[in-house]
């Protein structure tokens, strides 16, 4: 993963061919599919990032974008994923002073300046932050919304 100020980049690892007794040769298809799963996503449309567990280890981050897609992420060890995690605060800051007014216009900004969310914390702690209750209670959005939010 490569992470720049513009974009977020997801690169398959690609398996070297260590010896040529070990392991059948890559097919120029198999090399088509592999980099048709690499991704690349803008840093504008992320809206928040978690820090996870997999397989019982802290080593995975979430990320959520702006067309309602998450995506975990598992890193090697602990230090990879805090190295890739505080990459993405320093570019959080820059454009936190860029995107000021989205985020002040915003009616249910209750931060002001929290365009993306890098807090841990409990379940329901976040779901207390997100302001998704009071939009159901006042009926603004629906049941499904609401469970899916």
């Amino acid at each position: 993963m490569d992470v720049t100020a513009d974009n977020i980049y997801f690169f398959v690892q690609r398996e070297e061919d260590t010896s040529a007794f070990s392991r059948p040769p890559v097919s120029k298809e198999q090399e088509n599919q592999a980099k048709a799963k690499d991704r690349k996503w803008q840093m504008i449309g992320l809206l928040g990032v978690q820090q996870r567990s997999y397989l019982l280890s802290p080593n995975a981050l979430e990320f959520f974008f702006a067309d309602k897609r998450a995506y975990l992420f598992s890193f090697p060890n602990r230090r990879v994923k805090d190295k890739i995690l505080k990459t993405l605060r320093r570019i959080k800051e820059g454009f936190l002073a860029q995107f000021s007014q989205v985020s002040n216009q915003s009616a249910n900004s209750e931060a002001g300046n929290d365009l993306f969310n890098f807090s841990g914390g409990s379940p329901q702690e976040i779901m207390a932050r997100s302001g998704w209750t009071e939009k159901w209670i006042k009926g603004e959005i629906g049941n499904f919304e609401y469970l899916v939010c």
